[in-house]
Protein backbone atom coordinates (compact mmCIF):
# COMPACT_ATOMS: atom_id res chain seq x y z
CA UNK A 1 0.00 0.00 0.00
CA UNK A 2 1.32 3.42 -0.98
CA UNK A 3 1.12 6.52 1.18
CA UNK A 4 1.91 9.82 -0.51
CA UNK A 5 0.58 12.14 2.17
CA UNK A 6 3.41 11.61 4.65
CA UNK A 7 5.43 14.63 3.43
CA UNK A 8 6.01 17.23 6.10
CA UNK A 9 8.38 20.19 6.04
CA UNK A 10 9.60 21.06 9.54
CA UNK A 11 8.82 24.69 10.45
CA UNK A 12 12.47 25.37 11.25
CA UNK A 13 13.43 24.30 7.72
CA UNK A 14 10.82 26.62 6.21
CA UNK A 15 11.96 29.51 8.42
CA UNK A 16 15.57 28.91 7.32
CA UNK A 17 14.53 29.04 3.67
CA UNK A 18 12.68 32.32 4.22
CA UNK A 19 15.62 33.74 6.18
CA UNK A 20 17.96 32.97 3.28
CA UNK A 21 16.27 35.63 1.14
CA UNK A 22 16.96 37.54 -0.99
CA UNK A 23 17.65 34.68 -3.33
CA UNK A 24 19.82 34.88 -6.40
CA UNK A 25 17.79 35.36 -9.61
CA UNK A 26 18.19 31.74 -10.72
CA UNK A 27 16.73 30.49 -7.41
CA UNK A 28 13.89 33.01 -7.58
CA UNK A 29 12.96 31.53 -10.98
CA UNK A 30 13.21 27.98 -9.65
CA UNK A 31 11.00 28.73 -6.65
CA UNK A 32 8.43 30.53 -8.81
CA UNK A 33 8.34 27.44 -11.01
CA UNK A 34 8.05 25.15 -7.97
CA UNK A 35 5.07 27.13 -6.69
CA UNK A 36 3.35 27.02 -10.09
CA UNK A 37 4.03 23.29 -10.42
CA UNK A 38 2.60 22.42 -7.02
CA UNK A 39 -0.41 24.66 -7.58
CA UNK A 40 -1.04 22.99 -10.93
CA UNK A 41 -0.63 19.50 -9.44
CA UNK A 42 -3.25 20.21 -6.78
CA UNK A 43 -5.62 21.48 -9.47
CA UNK A 44 -5.06 18.41 -11.66
CA UNK A 45 -5.97 15.97 -8.90
CA UNK A 46 -8.93 18.09 -7.76
CA UNK A 47 -10.11 18.09 -11.37
CA UNK A 48 -9.75 14.32 -11.39
CA UNK A 49 -11.90 14.12 -8.26
CA UNK A 50 -14.53 16.34 -9.85
CA UNK A 51 -14.71 14.01 -12.87
CA UNK A 52 -15.18 10.84 -10.81
CA UNK A 53 -18.99 10.83 -11.10
CA UNK A 54 -18.57 10.33 -14.85
CA UNK A 55 -16.77 7.00 -14.35
CA UNK A 56 -19.41 4.33 -14.90
CA UNK A 57 -17.61 1.32 -13.43
CA UNK A 58 -17.87 1.37 -9.64
CA UNK A 59 -14.65 -0.59 -9.14
CA UNK A 60 -12.68 1.70 -11.43
CA UNK A 61 -14.24 4.78 -9.81
CA UNK A 62 -13.27 3.56 -6.33
CA UNK A 63 -9.68 2.90 -7.43
CA UNK A 64 -9.43 6.31 -9.09
CA UNK A 65 -10.99 7.98 -6.06
CA UNK A 66 -8.37 6.45 -3.75
CA UNK A 67 -5.58 7.36 -6.18
CA UNK A 68 -6.73 10.98 -6.51
CA UNK A 69 -7.33 11.38 -2.77
CA UNK A 70 -3.83 10.32 -1.77
CA UNK A 71 -2.27 12.44 -4.51
CA UNK A 72 -4.31 15.53 -3.58
CA UNK A 73 -3.16 15.08 0.01
CA UNK A 74 0.48 14.82 -1.03
CA UNK A 75 0.36 17.73 -3.45
CA UNK A 76 -1.45 19.95 -0.94
CA UNK A 77 1.32 19.23 1.58
CA UNK A 78 3.96 20.12 -1.02
CA UNK A 79 2.08 23.29 -1.96
CA UNK A 80 1.72 24.34 1.70
CA UNK A 81 5.48 24.02 2.18
CA UNK A 82 6.34 25.92 -1.00
CA UNK A 83 3.71 28.60 -0.27
CA UNK A 84 5.19 29.15 3.19
CA UNK A 85 8.49 30.03 1.55
CA UNK A 86 7.27 31.63 -1.67
CA UNK A 87 4.79 33.84 0.13
CA UNK A 88 4.82 37.22 -1.59
CA UNK A 89 2.67 37.59 -4.71
CA UNK A 90 5.72 38.98 -6.53
CA UNK A 91 7.53 35.67 -5.90
CA UNK A 92 4.77 33.58 -7.43
CA UNK A 93 3.94 32.85 -11.02
CA UNK A 94 1.44 35.16 -12.67
CA UNK A 95 -0.19 32.21 -14.42
CA UNK A 96 -3.66 31.14 -13.26
CA UNK A 97 -2.34 27.69 -12.35
CA UNK A 98 -5.39 26.74 -10.31
CA UNK A 99 -7.46 26.37 -13.49
CA UNK A 100 -5.08 23.90 -15.17
CA UNK A 101 -6.63 20.81 -13.62
CA UNK A 102 -10.02 21.64 -15.02
CA UNK A 103 -8.62 22.16 -18.52
CA UNK A 104 -6.83 18.82 -18.59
Amino acid sequence: QRHFGAFRAPPEMLRAAVASKPWPPWLQREMRSNWAGETGAVAIYRGCQAALPRVQCGEARAALEAFAAEHVEAEEAHLAAVAAVVAAPSERSWMPATSFGWVL
